[in-house]
């Protein structure tokens, strides 16, 4: 079973956090409950803008895949990193019935990305400073 679990960046440090996302519409204030064991977790504000869900993924590293990294692949033909997304794509299919499918699901976007898949290494995010895309 995949872990459904969240990532955003603290409002008071900037320090990336990892728990259940909880948004409080009426107060438009997001948080993620960092849980330590059954019965206590830590509340911590987060900017909204960062959130981002982990795909169940991991890079060649070890290190886990979220909504909104930056991923380049392990082949000669990635000049540029690809950005993990989240929505509704256009897929094409062999045209027996329709031209194209909509999915909805994690995908990746921008550089090079030709549709294989090779082995992927997070290289940065779309939010810190400085992540060139």
């Amino acid at each position: 079973m995949r872990d459904i679990k969240f990532r955003g960046q603290r409002i008071d440090n900037g320090e990336w956090i990892e728990g259940q996302l909880l948004y409080d519409e009426e107060n438009n204030k997001a948080c993620i409950a960092e849980y330590y064991d059954d019965d206590s977790a830590y509340m911590r504000r987060i900017v909204p803008t960062t959130v981002g869900q982990y795909t169940g993924l991991k890079d060649l590293n070890g290190r886990e895949i979220y909504e909104g990294d930056i991923v380049e692949g392990q082949r000669e033909s990635d000049e540029a990193g690809v950005i993990v997304t989240f929505g509704v794509f256009n897929v094409e299919c062999c045209g027996c019935c329709y031209d194209h499918h909509q999915v909805v699901g994690f995908n990746l976007t921008g550089g090079l990305y030709d549709g294989t898949l090779p082995t992927f290494e997070v290289i940065g995010n779309i939010h810190d400073k400085g992540a060139a895309v």
